[in-house]
């Protein structure tokens, strides 16, 4: 399923009815994942609550423009969902208990900070709000300038470059694997340790998984 918001980016999501008497539920997966990282948890909820994941901006089949990625953008997005499927404040719908996973947690958050009366319950798993004065010692400002590449590397495109070609080893210059080799025949003089299993028979395997996916307009979108 897919909605459009004002601004014409498309916000992918999949959904699985439920009663129209049970809570509500919004899945918000985490940075580098998509809405089909749910998948496990919705198997087991589906029937038993109307549910709703979406993929976050620049994610899975959502729209990846080059703007929008900041906190109150990406929870906005995701109370556009919340509004598509007839829940939430703005369309006097049931409020939503809203799940995130990791970033999708801080999003989560930042939806009930927008939304609150949209919002009946959060569950944070890896992630969520966090006191960072309480947790480092330092003001924001201070922990942003702690963990900030130093100001030249930041100066130019050509500076960044420079500075990346300068860590990779020149000409001459032992590699990692040459340099494990030295160690490992330090250990026996004469001999190196290397597997006793033929590099014929090492293998490597991976299934490929391949789905379908099956969009159609909701709502306040075409069909």
């Amino acid at each position: 399923m897919v909605v459009r918001l004002a601004s014409g980016e498309r916000i992918a999501y999949l959904a699985w009815p439920g009663p129209s008497d049970a809570r509500p539920v919004l899945l918000l997966h985490g940075l580098s994942r998509t809405s089909w990282s749910w998948l496990p948890v919705a198997r087991r909820l589906a029937g038993r609550y109307p549910l709703a994941a979406p993929d976050l901006r620049g994610h899975g089949a959502s729209d990846a423009p080059r703007e929008g990625y900041d906190l109150e953008s990406l929870a906005l997005d995701m109370l556009t969902v919340v509004a598509a499927q007839g829940w939430g404040a703005a369309v006097q719908g049931p409020p939503v208990v809203v799940a995130g996973h990791g970033f999708g947690a801080i999003v989560a958050v930042e939806a009930a900070r927008l939304e609150p009366a949209s919002i009946s319950g959060l569950v944070l798993v890896d992630g969520g709000w966090e006191d960072v004065g309480e947790t480092s010692r330092l003001s924001p400002s201070e922990l942003l300038a702690a963990i900030a590449d130093p100001p030249e590397v930041l100066a130019s495109m050509d500076a960044y470059l420079a500075i990346a070609e300068s860590s990779i080893p020149g000409p001459g210059t032992p590699t990692r694997s040459a340099r494990r080799e030295q160690r490992s025949s330090s250990d026996t003089p004469g001999t190196s340790r290397r597997s006793s299993v033929p590099r014929s028979c090492v293998v490597s395997s991976r299934p490929s998984m391949r789905t379908s996916r099956s969009s159609r307009w909701l709502g306040s979108r075409s069909r």
